[in-house]
């Protein structure tokens, strides 16, 4: 009998420990079925031996998911407009601002509207210190150099920083410049004759042979002329008696009443 006690005794433990094998198969199965269903696989166990299974369909979405965002990037590139186009653009409004800017013929209205835009609100009929600021400013003649002067000079200023209306008319209808561009062309050209020293302008043969015919230089400025060079070309002739022209003016103008 006790033999057959002991026999059974070891098949208890066997069978406690066949028992405990298959509950920690079914453990080991379990951990890496969730391991993979993270990873987006599938994975079983046939006999004992894990096999993997091929990506789950969650992974074919964001597959799917991520091809259709990069098509939507694509797109997105496609609808943007190159930027040779923008350039192109670019450069046609500057071109049109620039022919905006060009020039216009003398006018006397022009002229006299100009000087309202000056005029000093307290003095009508005078451009006083603040309205030649504006004006200088404007016509983009610093206040710290000798164009301020010339402008007087050209204008016929009796005053410093200052212009009455009659000098004014007289003034841009001498010069057939009535509005900033122009006036500030004619204020250039003698600062590039007189102050820096560059070669002059040449008239244009057809004001040559008009001033040769008449004695005199035309009043008005021909069809390339954007302004009356008259006097320019005076200046241009004799530089040494432009000068003492602009001297005798300057001196006039800062000497005490």
């Amino acid at each position: 009998m006790a033999p057959k006690r002991k026999r059974s005794a070891e098949d208890a433990t066997s069978g406690v420990a066949a028992k405990a094998t298959r509950a920690s198969s079914r453990l080991k199965t379990t951990a890496n079925d969730a391991e993979a269903a993270s990873s987006g696989l599938s994975v079983s166990s046939v006999d004992g031996v894990e096999v993997e299974l091929a990506p789950t369909v969650k992974k074919v979405k964001r597959t799917t998911s991520k091809s259709t965002s990069t098509k939507t990037s694509k797109a997105k590139h496609t609808n943007e407009p190159p930027a040779s186009n923008n350039g192109a653009a670019g450069g046609s409004a500057k071109s049109g601002a620039a022919r905006a800017s060009a020039p216009e013929p003398y006018s006397d209205a022009h002229a006299k509207q100009l000087f309202a835009t000056y005029q000093d609100p307290d003095t009508p009929g005078e451009i006083g210190p603040e309205g030649f600021e504006k004006l200088c400013t404007d016509l983009d003649i610093s206040l710290e150099g000798a164009l301020p002067l010339v402008l007087a000079w050209q204008l016929n200023g009796s005053e410093m920083a200052k212009f009455t209306e009659e000098e004014w008319v007289k003034g841009t209808s001498e010069l057939r410049a009535s509005n900033p561009l122009t006036l500030s062309l004619a204020i250039r050209d003698l600062e590039d004759l007189l102050l820096l020293d560059k070669p002059p302008i040449q008239p244009p043969p057809s004001a040559s042979m008009s001033a040769k015919k008449k004695g005199t230089a035309a009043s008005v400025p021909g069809p390339t002329e954007p302004y009356n060079r008259q006097r320019y070309y005076q200046y241009a002739a004799s530089k040494d008696k432009a000068f003492s022209e602009l001297y005798t003016f300057c001196f006039n103008l800062a000497k005490p009443s």
